[in-house]
């Protein structure tokens, strides 16, 4: 048992999380953002996606009991990813996975970028999307494991 939070080398083990490649165990990737290093590169994997789109439109009700619907074409959408950051993935890199995330919002927020990311969802969806928030927080501090959501603003359609 001691093994496990304590390795032979005295480095404490807590927060490491390590990858076991089996066989026909490969995931289909749902989406992909530009640039993510993922779990090898930020520590970090994806565990939710939400895309919320709305119609822009006015229903008018009127005295002669009659309702008119004015469509103004569609409203800005969001696009959310939420994850899991870990401490280690036993590589040399000491940062935490969170402080990584952080490092990808502030290179792709839209204060830092003139254009809109494109983020893919096989086989054939472009999202164009615009960084806009970043949030974590302490999911287990025993595990040194935090949680993650990259907020964006999800372009209409032409």
């Amino acid at each position: 048992m001691a093994i496990i939070f304590s390795g032979s080398d005295g480095v404490e083990n807590r927060g490491r999380v390590a990858v076991l490649d089996r066989p026909g165990s490969a995931s289909m990737e749902i989406v992909t953002l530009p640039d993510w290093g993922g779990f090898a590169q930020f520590k970090s994997i994806l565990t939710n996606i939400e895309i919320n789109e709305q119609g822009n439109f006015q229903f008018l009700h009127t005295l002669g009991n009659e309702i008119f619907l004015y469509v103004f074409g569609d409203r800005i959408g969001s696009f959310n990813v939420n994850g899991l950051s870990f401490y280690d993935n036993c590589t040399s890199e000491r940062a935490h996975g969170i402080s990584l995330v952080l490092e990808y919002y502030r290179r792709n927020r839209v204060a830092n970028r003139a254009t809109p990311l494109l983020i893919t969802m096989p086989p054939s969806l472009v999202l164009r999307c615009y960084l806009t928030s970043f949030r974590g927080r302490v999911a287990d501090a025993s595990r040194r494991l935090f949680e993650f959501s990259l907020g964006l603003a999800l372009i209409p359609e032409d």
